[in-house]
């Protein structure tokens, strides 16, 4: 009876606590974005980085309103809410909170300017939203005139400086003509005219809100006899402006001109609707996770208190049971090298029980190692611990954790990362799960299969893998062969900036890289007793020897695929992927064989895929979404440039077929490759036996007809509609 009581009083007091404890953690919420983030992360494991600008600074040299909002938002700074609702807003801005699943009231008051600024729009003092187009579509974060341009158009400056000390300009003397010949954006008609203020401006308030807001200047110039209309955007309220010729008494703001936008001159001066940017498409998913997860803690405290109740009745029953389970806890790991030493081998786990285990040598040294899982469920990680201790290739591959030495990050994605390390006077890279990232027991199942697949795989262009570290089963980390050339990406980019192209070719460079990989792709296809699908096949994953060979890398999402079988959907690269994957269909190794086309057009092209996609009717760039939707529909394919030889063209056109069964094989893309090679391949069309092509072009379509000469007598056929978004919208 005592123990009863002394169990009771227990089980009240927890009560009690777990209630304080959700109480606190809704009526003691953090209030600051830094705060609420570590709470965030420990309900929706990682957030989406947002993608900020370390060298950033609001000084009139940028127009990237969007990454000075989220520097004041960052530094835990609000500003008020706008006085709109959903229904207010323009539809471009409602489809693109649409797209993400919010409503512009859900919205902080910073990220609501972000998004309207981003999405091309302004407002006049009227508070009315005025579009804004700019040249070539590019985003609004790069309508700023620069001094250098403005002095260029031959205009005159009022010299100033900010409380810092820093020197900044306004414009003086200078036509519309002049002003408007360095313009780099369009604005629609705004009726209302501002004061006598300058046109263009530099300088900017560190932890200031620009306004944004459009003003027309019309005047009638005296000395060059003409009248001249220009719009400007001014981050300071128009009302707040210093007059011409006149000094701010504080901070100034950046002054943007823009031109009157017209149809009959849209062509002209290539006006399109402005691109997106990269950071508010991510603060707006990321404010969306961040909403997501509150519902869910909100939500979650009477389902608590709930349970909190219902595990009073059930605490005496489990204290009994968890002490049976701390005791199968105790004995677990000997137990495991128990059942798989040579002493019980064929005895079917009948054996009479022994005091200690008998284990053979490798087992005794392994056993001075604590393999333990911290967060407990040791039957769950019986499987991890036998691969680790009893698969004889890690057992062979072991390297002590204290011969790394841990040098400097090289990469870091969602939730590994890879460091340089020093391991007995040689480099190799490093591979481990995030120490900053509460790890799942899924994450370092899936971890310990990647690199059991890794260990498994040995080609000449596969990276190698050299050995397994671990203390922990949280700590395990897989050892590969340094290339510190990087990877395929990188160098294509870099050699885009440097040459502009010019440094690579196809003749001498790029079919060889091609093959590399294509032989990568056949080695991995050819695996048995069922093919192993990389499934994220693209220029990032691909590294580079010192000469110049490509080496396949990450099998962290690849799987062996059985007929048949059940495979994720959505896994990989979106502008990689094939169309049967993204649309959740059943597919097979032929999905690395459509992604072995995108990534042939990346060493074309030396950029990323769709990276010039574009609509025919307006020439504005295609949203990701869109795209995903006609690469899904077999309407959109990656582009490649004028000067690709016609054999590369002819192969790409193959691997990028919307029917899987149409594509190649891996060994037919590495004959036909091989083929290729050759001094003319540049050149001239090369005449090869494997592939038979014939061109039909009209005003409406283009067809290839290419023959693999491992299915005699079967054609594939390619049709891409001149306009496919016309067509297949």
């Amino acid at each position: 009876m005592r123990r009863l009581l002394r169990r009771l009083r227990l089980t009240t007091q927890l009560l009690l606590l777990t209630s304080l404890a959700v109480s606190a953690a809704v009526s003691a919420a953090p209030s600051t974005p830094s705060s609420w983030h570590r709470h965030l992360r420990r309900l929706t494991g990682t957030l989406v980085t947002v993608p900020t600008d370390p060298t950033f600074s609001w000084n009139g040299s940028t127009s990237d309103l969007a990454q000075q909002y989220y520097h004041i938002h960052a530094q835990g700074l609000a500003a008020g809410s706008m006085n709109f609702t959903t229904s207010d807003l323009p539809t471009p801005i409602k489809m693109r909170l649409e797209a993400v699943g919010l409503t512009f009231e859900q919205l902080p008051g910073l990220l609501q300017r972000a998004v309207i600024w981003d999405s091309g729009y302004t407002l006049d003092k009227d508070s009315t939203f005025i579009r804004v187009y700019t040249v070539g579509g590019v985003t609004m974060a790069k309508i700023a005139v620069s001094k250098d341009e403005y002095d260029s158009a031959g205009c005159t400056t009022t010299n100033c400086s900010d409380p810092d000390g820093r020197e900044t300009f306004r414009s003086q003397t200078c036509s519309g003509d002049m002003m408007l010949s360095v313009s780099h954006c369009a604005s629609q008609e705004v009726t209302v005219q501002g004061g006598h203020t300058s046109m263009w401006a530099t300088g900017g308030d560190p932890d200031g809100t620009p306004a944004m807001e459009m003003v027309r200047h019309s005047w009638f110039d005296n000395v060059y006899l003409e009248n001249y209309l220009v719009f400007a955007i001014h981050m300071l309220a128009n009302v707040d402006e210093p007059a011409w010729e006149t000094c701010p008494t504080g901070y100034g703001e950046i002054i943007v001109p823009c031109d009157l936008y017209s149809a009959s001159k849209a062509a002209t001066n290539d006006w399109k609707e402005p691109a997106y940017g990269e950071l508010t498409t991510a603060w707006l998913i990321r404010t969306k996770q961040e909403i997501h997860a509150f519902f869910h803690l909100v939500f979650l405290v009477p389902i608590l208190l709930g349970g909190v109740g219902l595990g009073v009745c059930l605490i005496l029953v489990c204290r009994w049971r968890r002490r049976r389970m701390q005791l199968s806890k105790n004995t677990f790991y000997h137990a495991d090298v128990t059942m798989i030493s040579p002493a019980h081998a064929g005895s079917g786990g009948r054996g009479r029980r022994r005091d200690k285990p008998v284990v053979d040598a490798a087992q005794e040294k392994e056993s001075n190692v604590v393999i333990q899982w911290s967060y407990g469920y040791p039957s769950s990680t019986s499987s991890l611990v036998r691969a680790l201790i009893s698969d004889p290739g890690m057992r062979a591959k072991r390297v002590p954790m204290e011969q790394l030495h841990f040098q400097r990050q090289l990469a870091t994605g969602a939730f590994g990362e890879i460091w340089l390390c020093e391991l007995e006077s040689s480099e190799v890279a490093v591979k481990r799960l995030l120490k900053s990232r509460k790890q799942t027991f899924d994450d370092v199942q899936a971890f310990m299969d990647e690199i059991q697949l890794t260990a498994s795989l040995n080609h000449p262009n596969v990276v190698t893998f050299l050995g397994v570290a671990w203390t922990t089963l949280e700590n395990v980390c897989m050892v590969m062969e340094y290339l510190p050339n990087g990877d395929l990406h990188a160098f294509l980019r870099a050699n885009m900036e440097k040459t502009g192209g010019a440094g690579l070719t196809w003749r001498k460079d790029k079919v060889h890289l091609a093959i590399d990989i294509a032989r990568a792709l056949r080695y991995l296809h050819a695996r048995r007793p069922t093919p192993l699908i990389h499934r994220d096949i693209k220029a990032r994953n691909v590294l580079l020897t010192d000469s110049f060979e490509a080496k396949l890398i990450d099998f962290g999402v690849s799987r062996n695929y059985a007929a048949g079988s059940c495979m994720t959907m959505g896994v990989g690269t979106p502008f990689w992927t094939a169309p049967e994957v993204l649309d959740g269909s059943v597919y097979s190794e032929q999905s690395d064989i459509y992604s072995f086309g995108v990534l042939l057009s990346e060493l074309d092209t030396g950029a990323s895929p769709y990276h010039d996609a574009k609509t025919t009717s307006r020439g504005s760039m295609l949203q990701p979404f869109h795209i995903l939707k006609l690469v899904m529909n077999g309407c959109l394919q990656p582009n490649f440039s004028p000067t690709c030889p016609p054999g590369v063209q002819a192969i790409a056109d193959l691997c990028l077929l919307r029917d899987p069964a149409q594509r190649p094989r891996a060994k037919t893309v590495v004959k036909l490759l091989e083929r290729l090679d050759g001094p003319d391949l540049d050149e001239k069309e090369p005449e090869l036996p494997m592939l038979t092509i014939v061109s039909h072009s009209s005003s409406q379509a283009a067809a290839a007809f290419v023959q693999d000469d491992t299915k005699p007598g079967k054609a594939f056929t390619r049709t891409i509609s001149d306009d496919p978004t016309l067509a297949c919208s």
